[in-house]
């Protein structure tokens, strides 16, 4: 069995993520190159602060020759509205920055109520004609807002398969360790609220006790059950994508491994499916966009 098509998720290249410089970044250059037949691109954004001018200084596209694929930015920031002109302007930049000759898919980071979607499309139109980019693409986007968008056949991109790393955890953790949350579950800092917005809730932690149970009945970490439970048993096929990133560079080497492994037996992949039960879903939140605008007016 197949797994998806796999790309890098660069979004740990900022000095948020504790990257001082782009020198600190340049190991990862061998490493992924090690990789490149089984990396399809480098996933950034406009809103992943330093990286796509570190990806430029590091000549990824130029030099080594990794696609790389961005996203504009939409609903999430209060200035740069997803109007034609900015559409077009920050597509232009990001092209500068990140030294790319042209992107292999420019995303819509998020919708933008602000403004009526043709006027955003019209800019997207604008850079495909002038070959700025090979595919559009929609992130945090609802299945209703999708089909507004886009009306034929179309692949999916799936991010964040270790959920932020909630998947790596123990309910211990959340209920009577708070002190070993750093990074981005760091409560001190916006991110960690939109993730225990996200994640640190009774039926999450119900489930997240079935799944270590679930991976120790395997034998595994549950790191390595949520990649490979993506690649090969979820509803992705070899048409999609998922998006890997790391930590560190023996992190990254990991989840390769992981996935390399091929997919979990048919009981364990029943089991993981049963966990989403209806007051799981009930309680989810669709993504972090949704999770965003909630930390924001939350208690937490």
């Amino acid at each position: 069995m197949s797994a998806p098509k796999i790309y890098f998720g660069a979004g740990l290249f900022s000095k948020d993520q504790g990257y001082n410089s782009v020198e600190e970044i340049k190991p990862w250059l061998a490493v992924l190159s090690e990789s490149k037949s089984i990396i399809s691109s480098i996933d950034t954004a406009v809103t992943y602060r330093e990286c796509e001018e570190w990806l430029g200084q590091l000549k990824v596209d130029a030099q080594f020759g990794f696609p790389i694929d961005t996203k504009l930015t939409g609903g999430p920031h209060p200035a740069l509205v997803a109007t034609k002109d900015n559409i077009i302007a920050q597509a232009r930049e990001s092209l500068s920055k990140t030294g790319a000759k042209q992107f292999g898919t420019l995303y819509l980071h998020a919708p933008d109520p602000r403004v009526p979607v043709e006027e955003t499309l019209s800019g997207f139109d604008a850079l495909y004609e002038d070959g700025v980019f090979k595919h559009f693409g929609l992130t945090y986007h609802t299945s209703e807002q999708v089909e507004e968008v886009i009306k034929h056949k179309i692949s999916f991109v799936a991010y964040s398969p270790m959920a932020g790393g909630f998947l790596a955890k123990t309910s211990q953790q959340f209920r009577h360790q708070p002190e070993s949350f750093h990074g981005r579950w760091d409560r001190a800092g916006f991110l960690g609220n939109v993730y225990h917005f996200l994640y640190n809730k009774p039926p999450a932690l119900e489930a997240l006790d079935k799944w270590n149970e679930i991976a120790a009945a395997e034998g595994i970490s549950g790191e390595e059950m949520a990649y490979r439970w993506v690649a090969y048993n979820s509803a992705l096929t070899t048409d999609d994508d998922m998006v890997i990133g790391a930590t560190t560079i023996e992190q990254w080497k990991s989840n390769l491994a992981a996935i390399q492994k091929g997919p979990l037996s048919p009981e364990t992949a029943a089991r993981i499916d049963a966990l989403w039960t209806p007051e799981l879903k009930k309680d989810g939140i669709l993504d972090n966009f949704v999770a965003i605008k909630g930390a924001m007016v939350s208690p937490m």
